[in-house]
């Protein structure tokens, strides 16, 4: 460990491929995994709030503080995250419950309130998009869905662009912040090992 606090922020639509390069850096070792997710449910368990309630009774600023307590535990901390989601529809489906096709909007999961948390603890962030053309997320998704069993968060071709848009937007957004380094990926054009060896160039030994 070098004394430095690394937040790595991995996002992107479904089966972008955030959960095979996410394995792979865990397999080299050196980084641990915590979800900013996670933070509402831990928060709630510790105050005794039953899971399916950890939305409602746990504010977005109590989980912020959660998370980067877990930041601080450790040199470097990887997060899968969505960068936009749709709050209702998400909310359900991380507790298991499938929403259809629906007009809710998109809003940022990332707040400005985290960064500048993350700021000043000295949390050094770096925020990851990965996309991929919309037909071959779609064909992932499916394949994934037949062959491991999980569910399809995204019912269309325009569920996922819409999908795709929101998380391209709200990774900009992240972007403009000048403490914050930023990287993008199309993974309907370079391998996760390719990716792996082109963030280990991109870090020189600092994780």
């Amino acid at each position: 460990m070098n004394g430095k606090h690394n937040l790595i922020l991995i996002g992107g639509p479904a089966a972008c491929g955030k959960s095979t390069l996410i394995n792979m850096m865990l397999n080299q070792g050196g980084v641990f995994y915590y979800r900013r997710n996670n933070a509402f449910f831990d928060c709630a368990q510790e105050k005794g709030i039953p899971r399916d309630a950890a939305y409602q009774a746990i504010t977005s600023e109590q989980a912020d503080h959660r998370f980067v307590a877990e930041c601080l535990k450790f040199n470097t901390i990887i997060s899968d995250v969505h960068y936009g989601v749709q709050l209702h529809r998400d909310r359900n489906f991380s507790l298991g419950q499938v929403v259809g096709l629906t007009d809710e909007g998109y809003v940022p999961t990332i707040s400005s309130h985290l960064l500048e948390i993350c700021r000043k603890k000295n949390i050094s962030v770096t925020a990851i998009l990965l996309r991929a053309d919309v037909a071959i997320l779609w064909e992932r998704a499916v394949c994934r869905e037949k062959l491991e069993g999980k569910p399809l968060r995204a019912t269309s071709l325009y569920d996922i662009q819409a999908e795709l848009q929101a998380e391209c937007f709200y990774w900009e957004q992240i972007k403009k912040n000048p403490h914050i380094k930023s990287l993008c990926f199309d993974t309907s054009h370079i391998e996760p090992d390719q990716i792996l060896k082109q963030l280990s160039n991109f870090y020189k030994g600092d994780i």
